[in-house]
């Protein structure tokens, strides 16, 4: 069967050196920074998810079991070791990219989807955590890092309609929060639809 041009070019960045060097860096930060065979074995499944990443039909070593919370909040705590920001900028990207990944698999997802353009949409948009995940890895925050985990893992994602995506889009929250939001505030994980006329208490009763 022929392939898709879409799945040559997945493959040939896969291939990379650009890839290649990622690649490297990893085993480096695994090394140096002394991380602990379960989680090398869970970041190497995250990191092959789609064909254009690194471990992407290697094997990644013995089998273990960790929640997605716990690979995540190990993931920075050992990123804090390390002491590379950049690097640890990069590695949390390439650990959010995709829905099958312990990042996004922490919320569970609340009902089924009920229109054919409705997509699977986090209140707290995936780059927004990142940022602040990143910003508590700059602190040496283990602290904070694993409140904002117990945070965002108990916020349901929603199967959101186009129209409800549109006026988040039009408000410029497709992928940040309101001005001045602050996550530690009571009741704050909802404030992204609440500015545009999301009730999510309402909303979440259809489904």
């Amino acid at each position: 069967m022929e392939r898709s041009k879409s799945s040559l070019r997945r493959e040939s960045q896969r291939n990379s050196l650009e890839m290649q060097i990622f690649e490297k860096e990893i085993e480096y930060f695994f090394e140096k920074a002394c991380v602990p065979d379960a989680l090398r074995y869970k970041i190497k499944v995250n990191l092959s998810t789609m064909t254009n990443m690194p471990y992407y039909g290697k094997n990644k070593g013995m089998r273990y079991q960790m929640t997605d919370r716990e690979v995540i909040k190990q993931c920075c705590y050992y990123l804090i070791d390390f002491g590379d920001i950049d690097f640890s900028k990069k590695l949390l990207q390439w650990l959010t990219r995709q829905q099958n990944q312990s990042f996004r698999k922490m919320s569970k997802k609340l009902g089924e989807k009920r229109e054919k353009n409705a997509i699977w949409d986090h209140a707290v948009p995936v780059k927004v955590s990142r940022t602040i995940l990143l910003k508590y890895i700059g602190e040496e925050n283990l602290e904070k890092i694993n409140s904002f985990l117990n945070y965002i893992s108990e916020i349901p994602q929603i199967s959101l309609p186009k129209d409800y995506d549109n006026r988040l889009k039009g408000a410029g929250l497709k992928e940040s929060m309101p001005k001045n939001w602050q996550w530690e505030k009571p009741n704050s994980q909802f404030a992204r639809y609440e500015a545009v006329g999301i009730n999510f208490g309402d909303f979440a009763m259809h489904f």
